[in-house]
């Protein structure tokens, strides 16, 4: 299931940051970054916000897609 990876893939391309430089701010692998925007891991919490803030957004950003 894949609840965060396109919007951050989305995000990301928006701002016209590639996954190097995503990858570099967030302190994640550009191998794991690859993986969530595929759908193929899920992030963490700590991965999330990390992502969050290296996009400019605050860190409870994509807990808004979570539907309860």
């Amino acid at each position: 299931m894949d609840l965060f990876g396109k919007q951050i893939e989305g995000e990301r391309v928006k701002q016209n940051m590639t996954l190097t430089d995503l990858s570099f701010k967030a302190n994640i692998t550009e191998e794991m970054l690859t993986n969530i925007e595929n759908g193929k891991h899920f992030p963490d919490v700590r991965q999330l916000m990390s992502i969050a803030v290296a996009l400019g957004k605050k860190e409870g950003h994509f807990f808004r897609s979570i539907v309860l």
